[in-house]
């Protein structure tokens, strides 16, 4: 094993979806209207940032999401042919998914709340806070988990021989 099952597991569902999400931002006014991105009829709504075309933060947030996930699958592919290099390329990703999250909701917050201050305290809890702090708190598990691994000190053959 080169990933940490956790980590590994983020990178499989998290891909998707930040490829969905991104997608969405910069096919704008096209994906207003098409059926893949239904639910974000309901989110433009809750954060109006992803409704405002002429917002620049959210169309650069969302090519970083693009080098998100270019890492991540590169990642994957470096897990399965058993390198390490999975750990640098998910510990890489892992953290531009947390600073970028980081990023958003601390200028919404330094904004005061500019693009979700007219929701509902349920509302902006259930629909903006609970679904964000999840790319925090995961990203954040896996950059631990993958950091830890890398400073692991490995035993390697020529190692091992010296010591015989």
């Amino acid at each position: 094993m080169v990933l940490p099952t956790f980590t590994r597991w983020w990178l499989y569902l998290s891909l998707p979806i930040i490829l969905w999400d991104a997608s969405f931002v910069l096919l704008r006014p096209f994906s207003f209207s098409a059926g893949l991105w239904f639910p974000y009829q309901t989110y433009i709504s809750v954060d109006k940032r992803y409704g405002d075309m002429e917002d620049s933060f959210v169309i650069t947030q969302s090519i970083a999401n693009l080098m998100e996930v270019c890492l991540a699958y590169l990642a994957l592919i470096a897990h399965h042919r058993k390198s390490r290099l999975s750990l640098i390329l998910a510990l890489v990703s892992c953290v531009m998914t947390w600073s970028k999250t980081a990023i958003y909701l601390g200028d919404e917050f330094i904004s005061h709340m500019k693009f979700t201050r007219h929701n509902s305290p349920s509302d902006l809890l259930l629909l903006y806070i609970i679904p964000s702090s999840f790319w925090l708190v995961c990203p954040l598990v896996c950059t631990v988990q993958t950091a830890n691994e890398l400073l692991e000190p490995r035993t390697s053959v020529s190692a091992s021989r010296k010591k015989q």
